[in-house]
């Protein structure tokens, strides 16, 4: 009779154990490129966002001062958001702040549509006071490019 010998192959607790890694291992690497997909569209929604709130600083900066609240939203992309300007005074006569919140346009009033997904403020000196802002938000503004 011939004697059995034991390293002939693997078995079956050995094949189930390194399957049990390999899948860890492939569950591990799907998670992660989920996550990083995930980390680029919310890069992309932040730098579309951050585009608005540039071009609304510049906007606010450049035409006839108006102090207040003002809201609208825009179409960038694709992507909707709706942005709030407030012009308000400092301790410094005729020196004002600026600030911008942009956030994702939801179902709800523009300013009031989620978490803000940036900031941006600014200051500006005026020669002359600004004139008060008028309590309906600003039309909306559409187009693909910001």
């Amino acid at each position: 009779m011939r004697a059995r010998r034991k390293d002939s192959g693997f078995t079956l607790i050995e094949v189930l154990a390194a399957l049990l890694i390999f899948s860890l291992a492939i569950m591990g690497l799907t998670r992660t490129g989920t996550q990083s997909a995930q980390a680029v569209s919310a890069l992309e929604q932040k730098t579309w966002a951050g585009v608005i709130a540039d071009n609304q600083l510049v906007l606010t900066r450049t035409s006839a001062p108006v102090k207040g609240r003002r809201t609208g939203t825009q179409e960038v992309m694709g992507r909707r958001f709706a942005y709030a300007v407030e012009t308000a005074d400092t301790d410094t006569p005729r020196f004002y702040k600026i600030t911008i919140d942009v956030r994702a346009a939801g179902a709800g009033r523009a300013e009031e549509s989620g978490q803000v997904i940036v900031q941006r403020t600014g200051f500006m000196a005026l020669s002359t006071p600004p004139a008060q802002a008028a309590s309906e938000p600003a039309a909306d503004t559409e187009g693909d490019e910001p």
